[in-house]
């Protein structure tokens, strides 16, 4: 193995996934499991669905925090207002963990997403999955074009290479070929799709991203 199995300070809890959950908005929920993820890894596994059985009342909450029924949620304003929703942030006090903090940054250099890895921060990342599938990232679709919602946790430098945990929700190994879970890649594989989806000014080296940061255990 030529990369690190376990960058940075990353929480390998087991991934949870967007497809075969039972809601009705599965194939439109990305940035959903994303923020389910972050909820767990930010409250130290305390919040948040515990198994993938869970996963759809889950979210159907964070639908309703984002005032968004159906279709995908947008960074800004939708994902961005669960993060910041009262409620959740009232069962994190609740559950006994430490509250957390979310900033939206887009247009970010791909350097201050690097620097947020290196701090423990889980960065949510936008980025246009067909782009991504040009290159050499592990793959969770063949065929899907378009906005989505990835997590990346942890960074760890290897011989010049950084490396991240990265969290796609539609990996959930679901035919032979597809990805199971957390997967260690190389991040400047991520660098021309988080360029190319929501970035203002668009093109490689920016991203548009959800950095988030949890609180003292």
């Amino acid at each position: 193995m030529t990369h690190p199995s376990n960058p940075g300070r990353a929480d390998r809890r087991p991934l949870l996934t967007q497809l075969g959950t039972g809601s009705p908005t599965a194939g439109d929920d990305c940035a959903c499991l994303v923020i389910c993820n972050a909820i767990r890894w930010a409250s130290h596994g305390r919040v948040g669905p515990k198994t993938q059985a869970e996963v759809k009342e889950w979210v159907r909450q964070i639908r309703s925090w984002a005032r968004k029924p159906t279709g995908g949620l947008l960074m800004f304003g939708d994902c961005l207002e669960v993060y910041r929703h009262p409620d959740l942030h009232r069962a994190f006090d609740r559950a006994g963990a430490p509250s957390f903090s979310a900033g939206y940054f887009q247009g970010v250099s791909w350097d201050g997403v690097k620097g947020g890895l290196y701090n423990d921060r889980l960065i949510h990342l936008a980025v246009d999955y067909g782009v991504l599938r040009r290159g050499a990232a592990p793959m969770s679709s063949e065929t899907f074009s378009g906005g989505h919602s990835l997590a990346l946790l942890g960074a760890q430098n290897s011989r010049g290479r950084v490396y991240t945990n990265v969290g796609d929700p539609l990996a959930d190994g679901r035919r032979p070929g597809i990805p199971d879970g957390w997967q260690v890649a190389r991040l400047r594989e991520y660098r021309a799709a988080g360029g190319a989806w929501g970035a203002r000014p668009a093109g490689e080296g920016k991203a548009t991203i959800i950095a988030v940061k949890r609180g003292v255990k």
